[in-house]
C-alpha cells in the first residue's frame, strides 16, 4: 500500500511541475483571476454545497473542522481533476473552447483521539483569456489584444479539534493556514492592421503572490434519532492582506507577435505592495435520514438521504490592490452563492455487505442545483450563474477500504442580462480519486504479539 502512495506522490509532483494549463475566460481578467472555490467533485454533484458534506470517507478541505471526522487509522489520499468545455457567445459572435486542470491533491488523517490533521496543494486563482477588438483611425486600423494567464496556487496545512463531545452532539473546529504563490499576467497588444507586420506596443503588467493566508471553519452535529442527525457548519475567510509584487513593462514592437522584435522603453520591476482579499462567510445545513429498504429479494439494506444547502457571502467592495500608495478602482460588488443538494445511498453498509450487494446498490447518488451573483456586472448589470448539477461517488469495498471514485458533472450558463453581453454556456467535469489503506493495513495501529 505504502508503495502505491509514493507512486500517486511522484505523478502529482511530476504534474504540477510542469504546470497546470489554465482557464480560458473572460471574466478571470477582472481582479486578480477567477476565485477557485474548491469545487471537488463530490461537491460539484451537490451543486457545490461545501462546508456542509462531514463524512469519514471523504476529505473536505473546503470545511478545515471537518478532518478530525475521519476514520482512525485510515488516512485519505485525495486528488481531483477538472475540465470544462463551453461556448461563448456575443452578438453575432461565438467562439468553442475548453480545459483541463489538476483541482487538488490532499492528504488527511486523525491524530490521537480529538484531532485531525490534513496538507495539499489546490489552485486559488486562476486567469487565462485572449479578447480582440479594433478601431478606425484615418485611413488604417488599429488592432488591440488582451492576454492574461496565471494565477495564484495555495499550499496549505489544516488542523481541526473536537470542542464538545456529549452523547448526541459534537462539536468540532479547525483552521487552514496556507501559502499563496503564484503570477498572473495582463497583457495589451496594440498593431496596426493593413501592414505587412503588425508593428505596434505592448503594455505587459504581472503580478506576482508570495504571502500566508488563513480560513478558520467549523460544524455542530446533533443526532436526534438513532437514524436521523443534522449538521450545522460555518466558514469564515477573514479579510486579509496579500504581499505581492508587480512588474511593468512597456515596449515597442516590429512585430506585436515575435518577441525578438521588441524594444524596452519603460519598466518597473519588483514594485511591493499589497492586495486585500474580500472577506467570505459560509454557512451550511446538512440533514440526513436512515431508513430500512429492501432488494428484489427482500434482503433489508440501509439506505439514506441528505439534503444539504449552503449559502455564501462575499464582499467584493473591500478588495483593494495598491502598489506605491497607488490603488486600483474597485468596480467590484458583492457576491453570493447558494447551493441545493440531494444525495442518496441504497446501502450504507456497503463493506460489511459487499457480498450481498450489486454494483448500483453501492453508488452514492447526488444531484443539484446553485445560483450566484458574481462580483462584476456589463453595463450596470450584475452577472449570474445558475447550473444543475449530478454526479455519484463508487466505493471500491476491496480488503475494507474507504477509497472511492467521485465524478461530478454541472450544466450552467453565466452572463448578464444585457441583450448584447457576454454570455457563457458550459458543461463542467470534475473527476476525483480517493485513495485509502485497507482495514488490515491501518496507520498508527498499535502491534501485539500473541
Amino acid at each position: 500500500m505504502r508503495n502505491k502512495i509514493q507512486v500517486v506522490f511522484f505523478l502529482f509532483f511530476c504534474i504540477t511541475a510542469f504546470g497546470q494549463p489554465t482557464i480560458h475566460s473572460p471574466f478571470s481578467s477582472y481582479g486578480f483571476g477567477e476565485r477557485n472555490y474548491s469545487n471537488d467533485a463530490v461537491s460539484a454533484g451537490l451543486g457545490y454545497a461545501t462546508v456542509s458534506y462531514i463524512d469519514s470517507t471523504i476529505v473536505n478541505f473546503s470545511n478545515p473542522a471537518a478532518y478530525n471526522s475521519l476514520a482512525k487509522g485510515q488516512p485519505l489520499f485525495s486528488l481531483g481533476l477538472k475540465g470544462r468545455v463551453y461556448t461563448m457567445e456575443q452578438g453575432d459572435a461565438s467562439q468553442f473552447s475548453g480545459y483541463g486542470m489538476v483541482e487538488h491533491f490532499t492528504l488527511a488523517f486523525t491524530l490521537k483521539k480529538h484531532f485531525g490533521l490534513a496538507f495539499g496543494l489546490k489552485p486559488y486563482s486562476k486567469r487565462g483569456y485572449e479578447i480582440t477588438s479594433g478601431e478606425r483611425v484615418g485611413t488604417d486600423s488599429l488592432r488591440y489584444t488582451y492576454i492574461g494567464s496565471g494565477g495564484a496556487n495555495e499550499a496549505f496545512l489544516g488542523l481541526s479539534s473536537t470542542v464538545l463531545k456529549l452523547k448526541n452532539t459534537h462539536l468540532s473546529v479547525g483552521t487552514n493556514l496556507g501559502y499563496l504563490f503564484g503570477s498572473a499576467l495582463n497583457e495589451r497588444r496594440s498593431s496596426f492592421v493593413t501592414m505587412n507586420l503588425p508593428s505596434g506596443g505592448v503594455d505587459r503588467k504581472t503580478v506576482r503572490f508570495n504571502s500566508f493566508h488563513y480560513e478558520i471553519g467549523t460544524y455542530l452535529r446533533h443526532d436526534f434519532k438513532k437514524n436521523q442527525n443534522i449538521i450545522i457548519a460555518a466558514v469564515l475567510e477573514p479579510a486579509q492582506n496579500i504581499r505581492a509584487f508587480r512588474d511593468e513593462s512597456l515596449f515597442a514592437a516590429g512585430n506585436v507577435n515575435n518577441q525578438l522584435t521588441y524594444t524596452r522603453l519603460y519598466d518597473t520591476s519588483n514594485v511591493e505592495g499589497s492586495i486585500r482579499l474580500a472577506p467570505t462567510f459560509t454557512v451550511g445545513l446538512n440533514y440526513s435520514l436512515r431508513f430500512k429498504t429492501y432488494d428484489g429479494n427482500s434482503r433489508e439494506r440501509l439506505s439514506e438521504f441528505q439534503f444539504h444547502l449552503n449559502y455564501s457571502s462575499t464582499d467584493w467592495t473591500k478588495y483593494s490592490a495598491t502598489f506605491n500608495t497607488n490603488s486600483e478602482v474597485n468596480n467590484f460588488n458583492t457576491s453570493s452563492r447558494i447551493s441545493l443538494g440531494i444525495q442518496f445511498t441504497p446501502e450504507t453498509r456497503f463493506i460489511e455487505n459487499a457480498v450481498n450487494t450489486n454494483f448500483a446498490e453501492r453508488l452514492r447518488y447526488r444531484a443539484g442545483y446553485y445560483a450566484i451573483n458574481l462580483p462584476y456586472s456589463e453595463n450596470g448589470s450584475q452577472v449570474k450563474e445558475n447550473g444543475i448539477t449530478f454526479g455519484f461517488g463508487m466505493p471500491i469495498a476491496a480488503q475494507q477500504a474507504l477509497s472511492s471514485v467521485n465524478l461530478g458533472v454541472v450544466l450552467g450558463s453565466r452572463g448578464s442580462n444585457e441583450s448584447n453581453g457576454l454570455k457563457e454556456n458550459f458543461i463542467g467535469i470534475n473527476f476525483g480519486v480517493i485513495v485509502a489503506p485497507s482495514f488490515y493495513d491501518r496507520w498508527f495501529r498499535k502491534r501485539k504479539l500473541d
